[in-house]
């Protein structure tokens, strides 16, 4: 148990330190190799803390592995995610990491998103997402689990076309639209709590410590947003955004309802993804290459160019 613990603790640090390790593993069999150790525990917890410390390491090992596309792909012919769509329904120890490497595999490769449709994945994401299952106590937690899976919508949104699309997006008509009350509770939360952020890095004594530091006020203004969510409320952005503009005409009408009720303005949705487009919507492939498959019709400036033009 030691053994593997350290072992697990070393790979994690090596994995999560450089991008030819990352490829490394992928080369030499290691997704494979933790996919059949975490399979083990598909039914059981780990009985003790050090097991459980292990599995933690792996699941990091796996998740930053899996910001590379050939990894994804790895992934996927091992049938990775049906592994982690297994472990979410257990409701066990493993649940929780395994939504948050699902979130890593479906990073930059369409296949995926579909392999998670077609393994029933969206009846097991959409009620997570509504807070109906897998609570967390700690809000540090459930804050997690909703970047998680707030991370794989916006993947299935981006990658998914034709009846998987479809699919997806008419989740969102589902219970008398719960889901766009859900997302629009989200986009509130998160602007409230950057808002706050705001606040607090123009007071004295933050000024003060941004002097000592020697930082730049706006980028740790930047970095301190993002450490509370901002990627996040941009993702919640664009999926406001697709839904308006690409999604079912009663989606559309439904959307526009809610927002006009709670004073949601398309100008300020466009402007947070004007934001996210220049700092991390940029499409690579995994390699650091501009990829051809994000090339869609619902691009980051065509919602935005279209957005703009709703309140024009």
């Amino acid at each position: 148990e030691y053994m593997g613990l350290y072992a697990s603790e070393i790979l994690a640090i090596l994995i999560q330190a450089s991008r030819s390790n990352q490829f490394t593993l992928g080369k030499s069999g290691g997704v494979e190799m933790i996919l059949l150790i975490i399979a083990q525990y598909r039914k059981d917890d780990p009985e003790s803390e050090e097991e459980r410390e292990m599995l933690e390491n792996l699941f990091d090992c796996l998740a930053a592995c899996l910001i590379l596309r050939d990894n994804q792909e790895i992934f996927a012919r091992e049938e990775g995610i049906q592994l982690m769509i297994i472990l979410i329904k257990a409701k066990n120890f493993c649940s929780r990491p395994a939504l948050k490497v699902l979130s890593f595999a479906l990073g930059s490769l369409p296949l995926n998103s579909r392999i998670l449709i077609d393994a029933s994945g969206l009846t097991l994401i959409f009620p997570i997402f509504m807070k109906k299952v897998m609570k967390c106590k700690k809000e540090e937690d459930q804050r997690k689990m909703e970047e998680h899976v707030i991370s794989i919508l916006f993947s299935l949104i981006q990658f998914c076309e034709g009846v998987y699309l479809d699919r997806v997006v008419n989740k969102f008509a589902e219970n008398n639209f719960e889901k766009l009350n859900r997302l629009l509770e989200l986009f509130q939360e998160y602007k409230c709590r950057l808002a706050e952020v705001s606040k607090t890095i123009n007071s004295e004594t933050a000024k003060k410590l941004l002097g000592d530091l020697n930082e730049n006020p706006e980028e740790k203004l930047y970095l301190l947003k993002m450490e509370e969510g901002l990627q996040t409320f941009q993702i919640v952005n664009y999926l406001l955004a697709f839904l308006r503009l690409k999604s079912t005409p009663v989606i559309q009408k439904r959307l526009e309802e809610l927002c006009k009720t709670k004073n949601v303005a398309w100008t300020e949705v466009a402007a947070t993804l004007q934001e996210f487009y220049a700092n991390w919507a940029k499409p690579t492939d995994g390699r650091g290459e501009a990829s051809s498959e994000t090339s869609k019709s619902h691009t980051f400036l065509d919602l935005i160019s279209s957005l703009r033009s709703l309140e024009s």
